[in-house]
């Protein structure tokens, strides 16, 4: 299903030593989350960060960051620079941060 069956690849190929996960989809799943909650508690400031984290996310991958697990599969692969989980995460949290200005 989705990237998991190229995930596992990736595993074997590093012989076991890396594990890799699909962080993109671990925080889309994360913003859908707290917009489910924002709306049985009605939270208009929890909607709009699930919002702007979905966007942010989305931009971010758009500018043609990222991570091994979606390398190849954006509109535009000849732009994308492949990125670590860490330096990815920080490109997306500094986009959420100018959403959020």
């Amino acid at each position: 299903h989705g990237t998991a069956p190229d995930l596992y690849e990736m595993y074997l190929k590093s012989k076991g030593k890396k594990s890799f996960f699909n962080p993109s989809a671990l925080l889309y799943a994360v913003a859908n989350a707290l917009e489910v909650v924002s709306e049985r508690e009605p939270n208009k400031e929890l909607k709009q960060y699930s919002d702007d984290l979905k966007q942010a996310l989305i931009n971010t991958v758009a500018a043609g960051f990222v991570t091994p697990d979606i390398k190849g599969k954006t509109t535009n692969p000849k732009k994308e620079k492949v990125l670590d989980l860490p330096t990815f995460l920080d490109k997306v949290d500094k986009e959420l941060i100018k959403l959020r200005k």
